[in-house]
């Protein structure tokens, strides 16, 4: 679409939209009506026509009555046959009167008013001759008419000269409306159906038009919303000054500034973690120092202390570098490095780091056999899966136990650590691997869910919480076995 048009506000682009589908509709509409008009107007000469046609036979027919009734009225005197002669009179100047009135051909009309103009110096010479024979007798009046007939014999041949053509004008005008009606029903059968084609192409490309137009960069803009949220590269901005490409450059800009705003955190963790982890290595260095009683010997209550920071110290370490994990894994620039590795492995590795842990709160911890490989990070997987470890030995009872069971299938192995605590609230269980998140009771503190949840997905896996029926959680991760490899080729 033209970038001129995307700089106009939705409103009038919605405007233009509608003017020109009017527009179109106004051109259909308006001509078909004119064809309409031009059929209507034709059955109205026609009818016209045909009534001219039938008032001119009439006077045709009037006159040879009116003749023969006067050649009967010469020799009888009838005056029946006088008062219908007189009537036939009448009736052919009224006719006259009416075809001049109703013709508005102007050659037709010329015609008329010579025909009228004869039929008037006919009616006079014949009543100037039955003046003059009303007093003759009958066979000296009817040879004194034979010799006037003569005389007006040129004005009556005119007369009818000029209504037979009249007549032939109008009968050869008549034959042609059949062809002109089936001309004016074949253009509107065109009209309409170039109407109904253009309709149906109008409404096409207008539906292309919007879904190029607004639905199409509104799922763009939907799209963008997505990559914000799963942080990747957004679309190029809309180029137009509509609302669209105004809400396609907040968004832009709001995600300029989420990228600043994430820089700026990492940056300030980064020197904060930094600057905190060098003199608090210092200072656990110098307490494990004193616990070997490198600074002399120190009284019972003095390495309890100093055992106790020691702890404590060790804690904030591991704190601090969580938090920098986490962010590393949120911005996706914590490496990883694959590599083929033995689950029984890594979970007897994870066993061994808590051992500590596991001895102190006498826990039975269950290790399965397995002989399954995966491919992953071996250092990052035992992260996670001691993150799990952790929570589960934090939730159990002195002298408890921690189950951990390895469910295979052809493409998946499934690792559950089960721990018979008391559980999570419901409320809690949609927010378990979420950062900062916490329980009352003290389980989920630190962020080593959320750091396990970040691993796994890097790995492609899956990661999920249940309730146990009798009691306790199941934290279960789900990982892709490697495809074997194929030795047909040796």
């Amino acid at each position: 679409m033209l970038p001129a048009f995307y700089k106009l506000s939705l409103k009038w682009q919605c405007l233009l939209v509608v003017a020109f589908l009017l527009l179109g509709e106004a051109v259909f509409v308006g001509t078909l009506v004119y064809q309409l008009n031009e059929t209507k107007a034709e059955v109205r000469q026609e009818k016209s026509l045909k009534e001219i046609l039938k008032k001119s036979q009439r006077l045709v027919f009037l006159l040879n009555d009116y003749e023969h009734m006067m050649e009967s009225w010469v020799m009888n005197r009838d005056p029946e046959l006088e008062r219908k002669s007189l009537e036939n009179e009448k009736e052919m100047k009224s006719i006259a009167k009416w075809l001049q009135k109703h013709v508005s051909s102007a050659d037709m009309k010329k015609q008329i008013d010579g025909l009228a103009e004869l039929q008037s110096k006919l009616f006079r010479l014949i009543n100037k001759v039955k003046e003059k024979v009303v007093t003759m007798e009958k066979s000296e009046a009817f040879t004194y008419a034979q010799g006037f007939y003569a005389k007006i014999r040129e004005y009556r041949w005119d007369w009818e000269h000029s209504a037979v053509n009249l007549i032939k004008e109008q009968e050869d005008t008549l034959k042609t409306f059949p062809e002109q009606h089936s001309k004016r029903r074949q253009q509107i059968r065109a009209i309409v159906a170039a109407g109904c084609v253009g309709n149906i192409l109008l409404v096409l490309a207008l539906s292309t038009f919007l879904w190029r137009s607004v639905v199409s960069r509104l799922l763009l803009l939907v799209d963008n919303t997505r990559l914000i949220s799963r942080k990747e590269k957004m679309h190029e901005r809309m180029q137009g000054g509509d609302e669209i490409s105004k809400l396609d450059g907040e968004l832009h800009d709001m995600a300029d500034a989420i990228d600043a705003a994430q820089n700026e955190r990492q940056a300030f963790l980064a020197m904060v973690s930094h600057e905190l982890r060098t003199p608090l290595a210092a200072v656990n260095l110098t307490f494990e120092l004193m616990g070997m009683g490198m600074a002399g010997e120190l009284s019972g209550d003095s390495q309890s202390r100093v055992a106790d920071s020691e702890v404590k110290l060790k804690q904030l370490l591991k704190l601090i570098n969580d938090l920098l994990d986490l962010e590393k894994l949120e911005a996706g620039k914590l490496e990883m490095s694959p590599k083929a590795v033995y689950i029984e492995s890594l979970i007897e590795d994870v066993v061994k780091q808590l051992n500590a842990d596991i001895t102190q709160k006498q826990i039975v911890v269950e290790v399965p056999e397995s002989m399954a490989e995966l491919d992953v990070d071996p250092e990052r997987m035992r992260q996670a899966i001691g993150n799990l470890m952790h929570n589960a030995i934090t939730a159990s009872k002195n002298g408890g136990a921690i189950e951990i069971k390895l469910i295979e299938s052809q493409s998946t192995v499934e690792i559950q650590i089960l721990d018979a605590g008391d559980g999570l609230p419901a409320e809690l269980r949609d927010q378990i691997f979420e950062r900062f998140r916490s329980s009352s009771s003290g389980l989920l503190k630190g962020m080593g869910l959320p750091i396990a949840k970040k691993i796994i997905l890097a790995h492609g896996g899956e990661i999920g919480y249940s309730a146990r029926e009798l009691g306790g959680s199941c934290f279960w991760i789900r990982l892709k076995l490697p495809k074997p490899v194929s030795r047909s080729a040796a």
